[in-house]
């Protein structure tokens, strides 16, 4: 294995870059999130926990499109009520062999079980939430162990504004970088005393400060085949924490496979991050927003209209209060200002609007009657219909999200000895 010349310094720096190079998608998606996902600003803009992140929404029909779609593509190709993956041997004569056959689906049976046990369902959703509305998601895929054994999965849905992403010659995602705060008593539980100068010291007097860390995770260069079980510093992947006040390596690990899953809904040649249906529909949903907002507008003067009155036509201060009398010089001094708006030619342009976004985020196609629970033959006929309307995204989902999910998955536990004992 060739060994890896590492700093602190240089991984920040690397970090920074490619956090650069992304300065237009932050500006795209802080504009995205503003419309389709409030909850999830914060990319360019900075807003305290807790506080109002819709007030410049005057239209949920984007939202509520995102959500139709997410939730679509969940419920076919994840469902947690049908198991949605299958195993198959390289070699074709083991797929021919019954006791072959029988071993994997066994094993597709405990994989479906520990999904089950563990956060996936509610993860994998917000990850296509972000794939819809951005282009571009991110899912964290952890594996616990206790006493050095198999202990389960955890998943984590990461924020686009923390990560940063580097592709390989061949176009895979293969570098992430993620930037994630942690209080000074969170520090010292995950890194312990090296968790840096600035934590440790904190810890006394304020230990809910929070300091900056940057996980680094890319391919080592390494010779020759790896073995089954290696050390941390001999796995395929090198995974690096720094503190970024201490410009200090806080801990050093490695994987067996990418941890992170970075689908993109699709990609334009030369570009590293996707783009969605979000992305699309965004001028007609500033369009329609905007429009919304001035029909709100137009509406509160219709019911509640401007005064116009002649000068010094009107005796003391006009009352709008029930059942109040306002004293004028000539009955015709006062009148309401008439509203010309024309409703009927809004109602159309709105609707018009609102079924174009609904048709870039295949609502239309894509409202099946939903139940507590779908069967089989409801999942085949919307995987059938995604299939149809989605086709190119949905190969690229299999290459750059499933496989890699169900890979870890099954490696991770033959590892961990969880699976079923292998037949001769």
């Amino acid at each position: 294995m060739k060994e890896f010349n590492v700093s602190p310094e240089s991984l920040i720096k690397r970090y920074d870059r490619l956090k650069s190079d992304r300065v237009n998608w932050d500006q795209m998606w802080e504009e995205l999130a503003t419309y389709l996902m409030p909850g999830k600003v914060d990319f360019i803009s900075t807003t305290t926990r807790g506080t109002k992140r819709a007030a410049e929404v005057y239209d949920s029909t984007g939202i509520h499109a995102l959500q139709i779609l997410s939730a679509s593509l969940h419920g076919s190709l994840t469902s947690p009520s049908t198991k949605w993956f299958g195993l198959r041997f390289r070699q074709d004569e083991l797929n021919e062999d019954k006791d072959a056959k029988d071993w994997l689906e066994q094993c597709s049976k405990s994989m479906f079980q520990e999904f089950g046990k563990s956060n996936f369902s509610t993860e994998v959703a917000e990850s296509y939430q972000d794939m819809v509305g951005f282009g571009t998601a991110c899912l964290q895929f952890d594996v616990k162990t206790k006493d050095a054994q198999f202990d389960g999965f955890n998943f984590r849905a990461c924020h686009l504004a923390e990560v940063v992403i580097s592709e390989s010659e061949e176009g895979r995602i293969d570098t992430v970088f993620r930037k994630i705060k942690l209080t000074a008593r969170q520090a010292k539980q995950k890194f312990g005393d090296d968790a840096g100068d600035k934590a440790i010291k904190a810890l006394e007097k304020d230990p809910d400060k929070e300091f900056e860390y940057i996980q680094a995770v890319f391919p080592r260069e390494i010779q020759g085949e790896v073995a089954m079980v290696a050390p941390p510093h001999m796995r395929p992947w090198a995974c690096y924490y720094i503190s970024v006040i201490d410009k200090k390596i806080c801990k050093e690990s490695g994987y067996y496979e990418l941890p992170y899953m970075v689908p993109r809904w699709g990609k334009t040649t030369g570009d590293i991050y996707g783009f969605g249906p979000g992305c699309v529909a965004r001028p007609d949903i500033k369009t329609l927003n905007e429009s919304r907002k001035l029909a709100m507008k137009a509406w509160e003067k219709s019911i509640d209209p401007p005064l116009k009155a002649l000068q010094n036509g009107i005796l003391g201060k006009i009352d709008m209060r029930p059942s109040t009398v306002t004293y004028v010089r000539d009955m015709n001094s006062l009148l309401p200002i008439t509203n010309a708006t024309n409703w009927n030619a809004d109602q159309l342009m709105l609707g018009d609007v609102r079924a174009s976004v609904r048709r870039i985020f295949f609502s239309d196609q894509l409202e099946l009657n939903e139940g507590p629970q779908m069967t089989a033959t409801e999942v085949q006929v919307r995987y059938e219909l995604m299939q149809r309307l989605l086709g190119p995204t949905l190969g690229r989902l299999q290459s750059e999200f499933l496989n890699p999910i169900v890979e870890r998955a099954f490696y991770s536990m033959l590892r961990g000895q969880a699976l079923p004992p292998m037949p001769e």
